[in-house]
């Protein structure tokens, strides 16, 4: 009889500390996902000094305005109207003809406009292209090279457009252009550097 009144025993007194633990484990879990509100008390006085300090910057910001009139004035917000594409288009093309003439180049090394050169005989004679020098141009020089490839940009745009209208006379004029401009590039370089990257 004793043996089973201990028995009882020993399993309601695991029961209860079952029991607290469950209670303990959703005390903390009630803590973490529903920490404790502040009291009203508290709300009031966090407030108040929240309401204190902006009184103290306003009264110094106001502070020099009660020595200064602000004059009164009426100005209009500026309208900015966008450019049309054609305009943004002539913008882009001419930047792209004079960078790829070498404008930065002309800029900082300053080149004169075409150079001379001796013949057997001892005469000068002028010279467009600065022979035999792949990092130097004349200006015209840069020039010429920049129509080249403005020539040839002008094809492919051509291409594009007639994407969409299928015109035999766009696509031939297109390929006119792409093909010329890309030989005359290569007749420019053998002028400049003769058999240079030919065979």
């Amino acid at each position: 009889m004793n043996e089973i009144i201990h028995s009882f025993h020993t399993v309601f007194v695991i029961e209860e500390e079952e029991e607290e633990s469950t209670c303990w484990q959703s005390h903390i879990i009630d803590q973490q996902y529903n920490p404790p509100q502040p009291q009203p008390n508290q709300i009031c006085t966090y407030n108040s000094n929240i309401n204190k300090q902006l009184r103290e910057m306003s009264g110094i910001l106001e502070l020099p305005f009660k020595f200064y009139k602000v004059p009164s004035l009426r100005l209009k917000t500026p309208t900015f109207s966008y450019p049309s594409p054609m305009k943004v288009f002539v913008i882009v093309f001419v930047t792209y003809f004079l960078v790829s003439s070498g404008i930065i180049y002309d800029f900082i090394v300053q080149p004169p406009s075409i150079g001379y050169s001796q013949d057997e005989r001892g005469v000068q004679k002028p010279s467009v292209f600065q022979m035999y020098r792949v990092n130097g141009q004349f200006i015209i020089e840069g020039l010429s090279a920049g129509f080249i490839f403005a020539l040839g940009a002008i094809g492919f745009i051509l291409s594009d457009l007639n994407k969409d209208k299928n015109n035999n006379y766009i696509f031939i004029a297109a390929l006119v252009l792409i093909v010329a401009s890309y030989n005359i590039a290569i007749v420019f370089l053998r002028m400049k550097i003769p058999n240079y990257g030919f065979a």
